[in-house]
Parts: C-alpha cells; structure tokens; sequence
C-alpha cells in the first residue's frame, strides 16, 4: 500500500515538471517585450527605431536595444509614413501658363498615389480619406493658403483643381518642404474679347457668343463654347481653353440682328494672354433708350422688368430685365421711333421686389447718340433681407424661422425658400449658404421674432427681433 502512493506521488511530480517545461518555453516565444532594431534613411540622418518581436528568423542574432534607450534615441515626429515637416500650412498662388490668375478656382491637396479623376470624390468624402490633405478655394487673385488635414508623406503630394474643366491638369509631384510658397501652374490659357459698337463705345443688350475652335495639329473644327449669354454693358467676353488653336467667335444680339465677327485668331497657352476686340454692328438704324426705377425713398432698384413696344406695332413687345441690361439701364438696338414702355412684375422666380400697382405706363423716344431716360418709381414690397457674411470652408446651408408677435396665432413660420439675385445675372432658390443677400417671403408689417438654423441639424445659430415696415425690405446682418 505505502508502495502504491510512493507510485502516484511520483508521477505527480513529472507531469508538474513536464507541463513547467512547455509553459516556459511558450512564454519565450509569445513575449512581447523585447525589440530589435533596424535602420532606415530618413531627412537630415535622423535614424529611427522599428520595432519587432523576438522569436523572428533574426532574433537570435541581431543586435537588441533596451526598451529605455529606445524611447530615449526616437524621435516621434518623423515616420516612416510622414516627411519632415514641422509645419501643416501650405500657402501658394495658382495661375494659367499663359501667366493669368486662375482666380477662384476649387484645389484638393492629395497623395501622390490618388488615382488620376479622384479629386471630387475625395473632396465630397466619397473616397479614401487618407488620401486627402487639405480642400480650399484660391482668392480672386489666386492666392491660396491651406491648412493640412494630416502630415505629407515623404513621397510628397500633388495639386488637383476641380473647376477650371476647360484646361489640363498639372500632376507635378511637389516635395514635402511646406516652407516656401508653391506656384502653381495649370496648362491652358484664358481669352478675352472685348465687345464694342461701331462708334467704340459699350455693346448694351443681351449678347449670344459662339466660340469655334480648331485645333492647330489637324484643323478639326469644334464648338465648345455655344450660346454664351452676357448681359449687356461692355463686358467682355471670356473664356478657357488648353491646347494651341484658331478661334473664331461670333456674336448676335437676339432682339435686333446685331452681330460681330471675329476670325483666324491663333491662341498659345504657353504664351503670355492677349486681349482682343470685336465691333458688334446693327442690321438698321438704331438707338437707345435709359430705364430707371426708383424705389420710395429715391434708391435705385436694379432688379426690375419692362416691357417695351414700338408705337405703331413694328417692334415688339420685347422683356427686358434689370440683371441682363446692367446697372446703367440701357436698352440698345432699338428702332428709331416712339416706344411705349411699361414696368412689369418679373416673368420669372421669384416674384420682383416692388409692387407695380398705380404704376403707369411710358411712351418714350429713341436715342441715337444718347438715351432718352425713362423713370419709374415703386413701392418696395414689405420683405425680410437677410446679409451672410460667413467665414471658413465648412457652410451649412441656413434657414429662417420667423413668427409675428401680437397676432391671433403667434406661431412659427419655416421659410427655407429664400432668394438671392446673383452678380451674373438670374435668381437661385433655397437656403442661405454662400455670402450675399437672401430675400424672404413677403410679409406684413410688424414685430417678428426671427431664428436661423442649420438645415440639417436644426441647430439655431442666430436669432433676434426684427421691426418691419411696411413697403420696405428690412435688412438683419448676419456675422457667422
């Protein structure tokens, strides 16, 4: 019996020893403690330190250093995956190679290795988002200055414009120094054609340009720019374009026949911009009359219609409008005679700003050296008129929310159809987003509570009171 438990005891022990023996031996390859090192170059001879688990093909023969004297040897600020560049603003200008400014033109910041066309989908969040450093604008003058979204790689990056479709792209891979400011050249040149009457003055009314282009390298004739609308005033025609070429541009006044012909114009985009002239001449004789609204209190009202007709039914009755014949008013290409000249609520979105009730009608003659003015005043309609003016990139779009105090119901009214009239010319709807003024509903006059909240959210981020008056648009600033 005493035999027996000696036996047991004994085997008890061995398979103790044994099961030690395989815990320490896995001990020894699982830890994670110990490092090895290797050498990579890296700006300026700064070494780093990688680490790796013991146990690997070299490990029994590579040199080892102590966890403190790695920490004490890294230098956390470059990396392997990063360049040495302590700063993450990148300032720049962008241009044209034909030397103009490429002045308000959309940039995405990219790694080398974004796919060529991704620009868009990196800027919209669409795609990899590694792959993206910074998303801005250039100013007028096309100066940019962004702050990066991450470190840039040691392979560096590259610059995409995402407006500007006319001209090429430029995938020169800058290096990751961000301490100079970069010029930036897109390939493609811009044109400009300025458009005057026989006597070389201002062309007025509204214009339709064509552009025909054809290539130098197989004269092959294309029409990329069809029907160009500008507004009359002596504005200049402009447009982009990327590879040398001929041009020929014509232009046609649609209300009178008007036209002008500019041919055989060799464009370089590689050479330094010129500017051009076309004379634009009238089918007949014409002149010109002047429209002027005023509103109660003596301002001008740039955005108005009229309607205007010869008097003895030979032209006519034509629309004209405010935003197409610009500031000074001035309707060109008319017959020589007596016009009648009536003001009308706008034949389009949204509904004009003043009222035309008790407004008469205008008989006026034609100008040929100079205008004949006609004035007609207006009472404003009772409106709200909210000025953004908004700083940054990230631009919710905005709604209003207004309620009347005093009145039977009180209750909050959601307007997120508001209107704005744009410098070149038409009106766009919806919510308030970029900077500019946007136009409420018409309204009574009164006491109004009024809020502004993001769309999405819900989020107010504005509110206060507001005095209207009636026949007048009572303006609130908006400072976000």
């Amino acid at each position: 019996m005493k035999l027996d438990r000696v036996l047991v005891a004994l085997l008890v022990l061995g398979v103790s020893v044994f099961l030690f023996f395989i815990a320490s031996s896995r001990d020894a390859v699982e830890s994670p403690v110990i490092f090895e090192t290797e050498e990579h170059e890296l700006p300026d001879g700064v070494n780093e330190l990688v680490g790796a688990r013991a146990g690997q093909a070299e490990s029994t023969t590579a040199p080892v250093a102590k966890r403190e004297e790695l920490e004490a040897t890294s230098t956390p600020e470059v990396s392997a995956e990063a360049g040495d560049s302590s700063s993450r603003t990148l300032r720049g200008t962008v241009e044209l190679s034909d030397g103009t400014s490429a002045g308000g033109v959309e940039l995405v910041v990219v790694h080398p290795d974004a796919p060529l066309g991704s620009g868009r989908s990196l800027a919209d969040g669409k795609s990899n988002q590694d792959l993206l450093l910074a998303h801005g604008w250039a100013s007028k003058e096309g100066a940019f200055e962004f702050e990066l979204t991450r470190p840039v790689p040691k392979e560096g990056f590259r610059i995409v414009q995402l407006n500007y479709r006319k001209v090429g792209q430029n995938h020169q891979v800058y290096e990751e120094d961000l301490d100079a400011p970069i010029t930036h050249v897109i390939p493609g040149g811009r044109v400009s054609v300025r458009l005057l009457d026989p006597s070389g003055g201002p062309v007025y009314g509204q214009l339709r340009t064509k552009v025909f282009f054809s290539r130098l390298d197989s004269g092959l004739d294309v029409e990329p720019y069809s029907s160009i609308t500008i507004p009359g005033g002596g504005q200049d025609v402009r447009f982009l374009y990327s590879e040398p070429a001929r041009i020929t541009v014509t232009v046609v006044r649609p209300h009178d026949g008007a036209s002008g012909k500019l041919e055989n114009v060799v464009l370089d985009p590689n050479s330094p911009a010129e500017s051009h002239q076309l004379t634009v001449f009238p089918l007949t004789e014409t002149g010109r009359i002047k429209i002027t609204v005023l509103d109660q209190n003596d301002l001008q009202v740039l955005d108005f219609g009229v309607r205007v007709s010869a008097s003895n039914g030979s032209y006519g009755p034509r629309y004209f409008y405010g935003s197409e014949i610009g500031a000074e008013g001035i309707v060109d290409g008319l017959p020589m005679g007596i016009m009648k000249v009536q003001l009308t609520d706008r034949y389009r979105s949204p509904p004009s700003l003043y009222s035309t009730d008790g407004v008469p009608q205008r008989w006026s003659g034609v100008g040929r050296d100079s205008p004949v003015e006609t004035v007609f005043r207006v009472n404003i309609r009772t409106r709200l008129a909210f000025e953004l003016q908004r700083e940054g990139e990230e631009r919710e779009r905005l709604g209003v929310s207004y309620r009347k105090i005093g009145s039977p119901s009180e209750e909050w009214v959601k307007n997120d159809f508001l209107s704005i009239f744009l410098d070149e010319g038409g009106v766009t709807f919806g919510g308030m987003e970029g900077n500019g003024v946007y136009y409420s509903e018409v309204l009574s006059a009164g006491h109004f509570e009024v809020e502004v909240f993001e769309m999405k959210s819900d989020k107010v981020v504005w509110s206060g009171n507001s005095q209207i008056h009636e026949g007048r648009l009572s303006p609130i600033l908006l400072r976000l």
